[in-house]
């Protein structure tokens, strides 16, 4: 990092531009917390770069972000947002995952009402679900809180928006526990379209009202595995171990990600009975269940150490990656 921290900007720049030079010996790392005059420079430099080099710069950029938390490149996402080519905004989308502040809050809004993508609007959406977490918790200020609310309001009641557009504002509006999203996510469930029903069985895993519950555990035996699937995962959200006996069945689904999604809501929900189906995981002969039936007991055995556990119930609400 600190070699290339020496290297000049326009050096760095030039080599990123230059197709017969590979990313990996470009150094990328040299995006991470770039000053505003270098964030200026590489904002005029960027759209001069073949729009496939600059798809894969942006996914790399993404990828760097998640393996390691000291490089910070919320500059430099601010500036692949602002891209011509929808597949690199949308990535840009991705890269700012981490980003919590006011001025992301903002451009996500505005991309949600502005964008021509439909992908990246809703990409838009998703990644507000972290703003309603946030506001639900108490951890936004109103004014932020309420934008948010009402931008994704106004997104899934649009006429004019796609159905992927319209999922993606509901299952962000999830976190909010309100009556009146309450309300919202309960009109959803009655859509006719399987897919904006299992996404208001997301919503509900995500608002985690007690009302839910009942619906939740019907759809765990709906013939659609992306409903078996949103089920289990918002039976987990729920955390009630009334779900388990019906868990314990998904685990034997036919269907790979349903059987997953079903073991890892056992280690949520946690318990004596949750704790030996995962068990008896552990002698399966698949290699995904055994391994996912460990990191599910690793859980169980976290959430249940005395000490950590304030700290732990924060994380484990903790909204996802967008």
């Amino acid at each position: 990092m600190a070699q290339l921290s020496k290297q000049p900007f326009n050096t760095f720049l030039a080599k990123l531009r230059d197709p017969g030079i590979s990313l990996a010996r470009v150094g990328l790392q040299r995006l991470s917390d770039l000053p505003l005059e270098e964030a200026q420079e590489f904002k005029r430099v960027w759209p001069t770069i073949d729009v496939n080099r600059r798809r894969k710069i942006a996914s790399s950029l993404v990828e760097l972000a998640e393996e390691n938390f000291e490089f910070d490149f919320t500059a430099t996402f601010y500036v692949v947002v602002t891209d011509t080519d929808p597949e690199v905004r949308r990535e840009g989308i991705e890269g700012l995952w981490e980003s919590m502040t006011y001025d992301t809050a903002d451009l996500l809004i505005r991309v949600l009402e502005t964008d021509p993508s439909p992908e990246v609007r809703a990409a838009a959406a998703s990644s507000l679900g972290r703003f309603t977490y946030l506001a639900e918790m108490g951890k936004t200020d109103k004014k932020t809180a309420e934008k948010v609310r009402e931008t994704l309001l106004s997104a899934y009641h649009s006429d004019s928006e796609p159905v992927q557009v319209k999922r993606r504002a509901l299952e962000a509006l999830g976190y909010l526990c309100d009556d009146d999203i309450v309300d919202v996510v309960a009109q959803a469930y009655q859509s006719e379209d399987p897919k904006m029903k299992a996404s208001a069985v997301f919503a509900m895993g995500r608002n985690c009202h007690p009302r839910w519950l009942d619906i939740i555990l019907s759809e765990m035996r709906s013939p659609n595995p992306e409903m078996r699937f949103e089920a289990a995962r918002a039976a987990g959200e729920l955390e009630d171990e009334r779900a388990v006996p019906q868990l314990e069945d998904l685990i034997s689904d036919p269907d790979e990600e349903v059987r997953r999604a079903a073991i890892a809501s056992l280690g949520e929900i946690g318990g004596k009975r949750a704790k030996r189906a995962l068990q008896v995981c552990l002698r399966s002969p698949d290699a995904s269940i055994r391994e996912a039936a460990e990191e599910a007991l690793e859980e169980i055995d976290f959430f249940e150490e005395p000490l950590r556990f304030p700290l732990a119930r924060e994380r484990r609400s903790t909204p996802d990656s967008p």
